[in-house]
């Protein structure tokens, strides 16, 4: 037979009972989980196409619109639940949410209309176990060991929906086969799941919400030690834009320290420290005009500080209206107190082009404070101040006796990040001894030899922003944390870096791990996505109508298209059974071919039959024709009737 019979629509088709009660167990283990009322009309739904012989059709408008109405719905109440501010596990959030669309979806699927043949068992299983599984996403396990038993004794009850009609070895094993691979992927995929378990939530906080999980490699108590306190950090601190540095780096500090006892700076910054300041735009005293460009647009990417990163020619700064701002002078540093929830915050430089321009940074020392970056502590060996003497003895400016103490340091230490110390006062050995060490050791070794020759100067923490990340932008890493001085000279601060080449961040930073670089596009991809929601929930309602007016407007123009009506009738698609029955179809088809009598175009098998004189294969036709237009016929009595017919010759 060339021509497929046509479907009767007005069947109906049910899952098996078993899969039924599968999934109501799955609805009522997330109703448990998450007391969500939604789930009772889902299952009264369910529930009800088992007595009701009325369906919807599947590519109406009618089901295709309710479809988005309520989809749409769960959406939007699941993302104003994660961005509201007691959002406390916005993981759980995005679990619960799919299974309510799984079962949703699940309880649309009972009301669809099918062919007579059709299957509806697969796809209603893998529903109700994404269902399941949203449920199980809970930190309550007792009742989720009561439901998982009855849901997979369902389950496997339900295995016999998806046997074919007749026994095939080929097809056993191979369905067998699969089974087995899926099984073990499965347990595979669960396995390195649990076995990296920590490691996947700490990413999915990083994707979901931005946050880092990762310091900032910068102390506010600076103590000399063996080591460096930044162990290659790859993650992104903050974002510059509007970086036109010319292939230089930005030196951004954080904060200033004049005094120096026992291997430790002073004074400790924390967050008490320091004079509330207007919110908004804040300026220098000496500044006059308004904040304009040049201006350098930083982003902090992370929540887990409040320090506030600018270039020490910053002569303004621009802030949102919200953020309360602390300054502490005279050394810094400016400390912001944002809202509850806040990560990212934004804010504005005004650069200073003029050099003698004293900005919050640059403020002119008063005696007091003058005589305080001139003090040597009484803990430095006397040895010290010899060998600064002898540094700049040909010396004539303070300039002059900056570059010596950098060509000194330069020539005789090298970058380490570990090094060796048996004396009490780490920086008179490192010194003294020409030990190797890392960039505080530089700059806390220069500060002193300065301060020896009567140069007045102050030890700074802070990052360099070197690492592109795209036009007139750069990205700085916790890696990129670094320590240098600032020294007062013809009445202005002026940066000095003695750490070698290879020790500043730019020559110590390694190319980025792989998996470093998938995460940051995931996090990249994700930070915009949630600026696209955001900026459509901020949308004005007018614009939803417009956009709702031209999708109802879009559907009654397909549902009006005659092309695509007769497109969706002629469509035709086997299930279980109806394969079947294809199967049988070839195989009688290649017999009438060998009997030298091949069915010719518009004519039925019967018709055939009998003009060939072929009466011995009416059986099977008849009982084809009877299984294929409805009637029950039992598949296996037609592999027989066929099986008959192909072993005699």
């Amino acid at each position: 037979m060339n021509e497929q019979p046509p479907v009767h629509e007005s069947s109906i088709q049910r899952a098996p009972l078993t899969v039924f009660i599968a999934a109501f167990v799955a609805l009522a283990a997330l109703f448990v989980t998450t007391k969500n009322g939604i789930m009772v009309p889902v299952a009264v739904a369910m529930l009800g196409s088992l007595f009701i012989k009325a369906r919807l059709d599947g590519d109406g408008n009618f089901v295709r619109l309710g479809r988005y109405a309520v989809f749409g719905f769960i959406l939007w109440q699941a993302y104003d639940y994660v961005t509201s501010p007691t959002a406390e596990s916005p993981e759980m959030v995005l679990a619960y949410t799919i299974g309510y669309l799984c079962a949703l979806e699940m309880a649309i699927q009972t009301w669809i209309r099918r062919p007579a043949s059709g299957a509806r068992s697969p796809a209603t299983i893998l529903l109700s176990a994404m269902v399941f599984l949203a449920a199980s996403n809970t930190l309550n396990q007792s009742y989720i060991r009561f439901f998982t038993p009855l849901y997979f004794l369902f389950l496997s009850l339900s295995w016999r929906a998806f046997q074919p009609a007749v026994f095939q070895s080929r097809t056993f094993w191979k369905r067998g086969a699969v089974l087995a691979g899926v099984l073990g992927l499965s347990a595979m995929l669960h396995g390195g799941v649990w076995h990296y378990r920590n490691e996947i939530s700490n990413w999915g906080m990083q994707f979901i919400e931005g946050r880092s999980i990762e310091s900032t490699g910068l102390s506010t108590d600076p103590y000399l030690s063996s080591s460096f306190n930044i162990r290659g950090s790859t993650t992104r601190m903050l974002r510059l834009e509007n970086a036109d540095s010319n292939g230089q780096e930005f030196y951004l500090r954080v904060a200033a320290f004049c005094d120096y006892e026992a291997n430790r700076w002073l004074p400790q910054i924390n967050h008490e420290t320091g004079q509330i300041i207007t919110p908004g735009q804040v300026q220098a005293p000496e500044a006059s005009r308004p904040l304009k460009q040049p201006t350098l647009r930083i982003t902090r990417l992370t929540g887990d500080q409040q320090l506030v990163f600018a270039p020490l020619n910053a002569a303004g700064f621009l802030f949102s209206p919200d953020t309360q701002i602390q300054w502490s002078a005279p050394l810094g540093p400016l400390q912001t107190t944002m809202p509850d929830g806040t990560t990212e915050v934004t804010y504005e430089i005004q650069l200073s082009q003029q050099e003698d321009y004293q900005g919050f940074y640059c403020k002119p020392p008063d005696a007091d404070l003058l005589a305080r970056y001139r003090q040597v502590s009484k803990d430095i060996d006397p040895r010290v101040r010899e060998l600064a003497r002898t540094i700049g003895a040909s010396a004539k400016t303070d300039a002059e006796r900056i570059s010596a103490v950098g060509a000194h340091l330069l020539a005789n230490h090298h970058y380490s990040l570990k090094s060796r110390f048996r004396m009490p006062e780490r920086t008179s050995e490192f010194l003294l001894n020409k030990r190797d060490a890392h960039c505080e050791y530089f700059a806390s070794g220069g500060a002193i030899l300065l301060r020896c020759l009567g140069v007045p100067c102050r030890y700074v923490i802070g990052y360099v922003a070197h690492e592109s990340d795209g036009a007139n932008a750069l990205v700085v890493r916790g890696r990129d944390a670094h320590a240098w001085i600032e020294c007062w000279i013809d009445n202005h601060w002026v940066t000095a870096d003695f750490t070698p080449g290879d020790g500043r961040p730019e020559g110590r930073a390694q190319p980025l791990p792989l998996k470093v670089k998938i995460s940051e596009w995931f996090q990249k991809a994700g930070s915009y996505l949630r600026v696209q929601i955001e900026r459509l929930r901020k949308m004005p309602l007018r614009h939803w109508l417009v956009i709702f007016a031209g999708l109802i407007l879009i559907l009654l123009w397909s549902a009006r298209n005659p092309r695509r009506k007769k497109e969706r009738r002629d469509v035709f698609t086997y299930a279980s059974r109806d394969a079947e029955l294809s199967l049988l179809a070839s195989r009688f088809e290649k017999w009438l071919q060998r009997q030298n009598a091949p069915c010719p175009p518009g004519l039925t098998w019967p018709e055939h039959l009998r003009r060939a004189g072929l009466e011995q294969a009416q059986p099977f036709a008849a009982r084809y024709e009877a299984a294929r237009f409805g009637r029950a016929e039992s598949l296996h009595e037609l592999h027989n009737l066929l099986q008959e017919l192909e072993r005699k010759p």
